[in-house]
């Protein structure tokens, strides 16, 4: 399994050791402060240029009575303001609503950007009772150069190699890279020219965080000095390889890097693995080669296409369920494609 982290992601992740009432506790209170429209989450969250592109949005919204067919998504100007309305978002189980009456309103929207810079939205909602609407906070969706990916590639787990500096086991063929968000894509395509590399994927969610990719069969030597290079750019806030290791349930990727440190994994799984339990994972399916690695994952039906699930279009379903494995590598993991 493969997840991405990045330092600048992994600030953001809280470490506690809470259990019983305590996480209990700490759960009812960040419900109580969530905001009532919640920030939009976008699938993709970027797009290309001059490229129509259909986007999944969802929101979770904690007020209640919300009216219904009031919920919409808000195309902003410059200066913030309602430049159009882009569609609507529904809680009612139908696709792209996942289970009706949760709280998560879901809708698709079509862009078609001509001019390369981000495009601002907003969800919007009308409340009985209230005579104001309540928005979300805006967010923005990068418009890209034809060429440059908008979605994460999943690593080539044939190209697994020794870090000569640790001993760790890393993908040898990519590098992942977090550039400041001012950074533009010509000095991004110019970094990943300096290691003799070329972009291969890029997490959109997590800002503007790319996979460089270098040629096939390149030695961890290789690697470490690709990051060195990177890391000496000011553009550049952090660079780090793909890392591995083996779990009781197979390839586990990143495993050891600062996310599994931020979150004290190493703590967590001597109380326990994950044995006896299932996950489920509603998404976009998952790689034919992670099945095969990884025996504990069982294909769901795909409700798309029909029949059991046996590729992933889009590469986050796979994403999750690298992070499951990481976190519980004992666990059952049962996938779905849903999107």
């Amino acid at each position: 399994m493969s997840i991405r982290t990045f330092p600048s992601f992994n600030q953001a992740i809280a470490s506690k050791n809470c259990v019983g009432f305590l996480l209990l506790l700490s759960a009812l209170q960040v419900l109580a402060q969530a905001p009532p429209v919640g920030s939009p989450g976008l699938k993709p969250a970027a797009i290309t240029v001059n490229t129509p592109t259909t986007i999944t949005v969802t929101s979770r919204i904690v007020t209640p009575n919300v009216i219904p067919g009031s919920v919409n998504v808000q195309l902003l100007n410059s200066q913030g303001k309602v430049q159009s309305t882009l569609g609507l978002l529904h809680d009612d189980g139908v696709a792209p609503d996942l289970v009706a009456g949760d709280g998560v309103y879901s809708g698709s929207i079509v862009l078609n950007e001509a001019q390369l810079q981000p495009v601002s939205i907003r969800i919007s909602a009308a409340v009985k009772g209230a005579l104001r609407r309540i928005f979300s906070v805006p967010v923005s969706i990068d418009v890209l150069p034809p060429g440059i990916p908008t979605l994460p590639e999943a690593p080539d787990i044939s190209q697994v190699t020794t870090d000569p500096a640790t001993g760790n086991q890393i993908i040898g063929n990519e590098v992942l890279v977090c550039f400041l968000a001012s950074t533009s894509i010509a000095t991004i395509v110019s970094d990943a020219d300096l290691i003799g590399g070329s972009i291969v994927g890029r997490f959109s969610g997590l800002g503007s965080c790319y996979q460089f990719g270098l040629p096939v069969g390149s030695t961890g030597a290789t690697v470490d000095a690709a990051i060195a290079v990177l890391k000496a750019r000011s553009e550049v806030v952090s660079a780090e390889a793909d890392s591995v290791i083996t779990t009781s349930a197979g390839p586990c990727y990143t495993c050891g890097t600062s996310a599994f440190l931020a979150l004290r994994l190493d703590s967590a799984q001597t109380i326990s693995l994950g044995a006896g339990t299932m996950v489920a994972i509603l998404d976009t399916g998952i790689a034919p080669a992670y099945v095969l690695a990884n025996h504990r994952i069982i294909p769901g039906p795909d409700e798309l296409l029909g029949g059991i699930v046996s590729a992933d279009y889009n590469g986050h379903g796979t994403f999750v369920a690298g992070v499951v494995s990481a976190t519980a590598p004992d666990a059952n993991i049962y996938v779905e494609r849903v999107s």
